[in-house]
């Protein structure tokens, strides 16, 4: 679901992206049983693995295999890691957070 709802290429705004969110936390509570805070926390955190495989798939279509056009793509996915991370600031992801910091020196 996190691949979907935050693919560069699909482009859903904010407000669908919580709205289909909502969705699926209450099919998951009334289907499975799942407690939902713990649906959207595991949510928020398969978006920042999904977010990493994007800026290494960017880079690596860009750099490796010398598809320039893919580097478009790269200040956006970058803006949105530091949006997601911060929705799990309370994990112990100290490489993570270090990734992003040096993506946002690169940036500036």
């Amino acid at each position: 679901m996190a691949s979907l709802l935050i693919d560069p290429y699909v482009g859903l705004d904010a407000a669908l992206q919580k709205r289909l969110l909502a969705y699926a936390t209450d099919l998951a509570v009334k289907s499975l049983g799942c407690d939902p805070v713990r649906f959207i926390r595991g949510y928020h955190c398969c978006r920042v693995t999904r977010n990493l495989q994007m800026l290494g798939a960017f880079g690596h279509l860009t750099r490796v295999k010398n598809k320039p056009a893919f580097a478009t793509w790269i200040p956006m996915a970058a803006d949105m890691l530091g949006r997601h991370l911060k929705r799990i600031e309370d994990l112990e992801l100290p490489g993570v957070y270090a990734i992003a910091r040096q993506i946002a020196d690169l940036r500036s």
